[in-house]
């Protein structure tokens, strides 16, 4: 259990982001404390495979219908079946969640609130490159997929294997959300503040969302569960 102030904060409360292993850079000092609970969501779509599949494997399905019904029946599919409206996978969306985690100046407003609030802020937002172009936030594909093809496997300091290419990772006490991006950030500061005007406090709400298609892996790598 870690202490905060003269709290002691249960290790389920404590959210970190980490890039390669280490804390990001400017929130060294911050203690996140998650503030709701986190609701996660996971979906796939489908749709009737007379409309997803293409022409082969519908004359194949219609086929083993026409055999499959007697001849009172009538072999001929001159009406509708059940079986036309079988729903078939067509894909499945980045897992996605909101958190909101607060964070209370220990030492210094400025460097335990102020920098870490601004910089997980700045994981949704383009950087300015030269001639006026930008960097997009998040990991960069080419890099990402060439690490995975290679094989090419890091570690994190508990030994858990994380992908390559300036990805994130958020940890949520024992849980892991592995390969993250930020879309959106909320951030809100106390109307207190300290001697030199910083505030002592502040929350910030962070719509995050895995960077590929959620799987059952992602699930069983979240360790715990559940």
């Amino acid at each position: 259990m870690e202490s905060h102030g003269f709290i002691k904060v249960p290790e389920g409360k404590l959210v970190r982001f980490k890039q390669g292993g280490k804390l990001i850079p400017g929130t060294e000092n911050a203690r996140f404390l998650l503030e709701e609970d986190i609701n996660i969501i996971m979906s796939s779509s489908f749709s009737p495979v007379k409309e997803s599949s293409g022409s082969a494997i519908w004359s194949m399905i219609t086929k083993q219908i026409s055999e499959s019904v007697n001849e009172k029946a009538g072999a001929f599919l001159g009406g509708q079946w059940k079986q036309f409206g079988f729903q078939s996978w067509t894909g499945t969306t980045p897992m996605e969640t909101s958190i909101t985690i607060v964070v209370s100046m220990n030492k210094n407003a400025y460097k335990d609130v102020v920098v870490p609030i601004m910089t997980l802020t700045k994981l949704c937002l383009p950087s300015d490159v030269r001639g006026g172009s930008l960097l997009g936030p998040g990991p960069v594909i080419k890099t990402s997929l060439k690490k995975e093809n290679e094989g090419e496997i890091s570690l994190d300091e508990n030994g858990d294997i994380i992908t390559s290419g300036r990805q994130l990772h958020c940890y949520v006490g024992s849980y892991l959300l592995k390969n993250i991006i930020v879309k959106s950030a909320q951030p809100t500061f106390s109307r207190q503040v300290d001697n030199y005007g910083y505030p002592i406090s502040g929350r910030i709400q962070l719509s995050i969302s895995t960077v590929y298609s959620a799987t059952t892996n992602m699930i069983d790598e979240m360790k715990g569960g559940i």
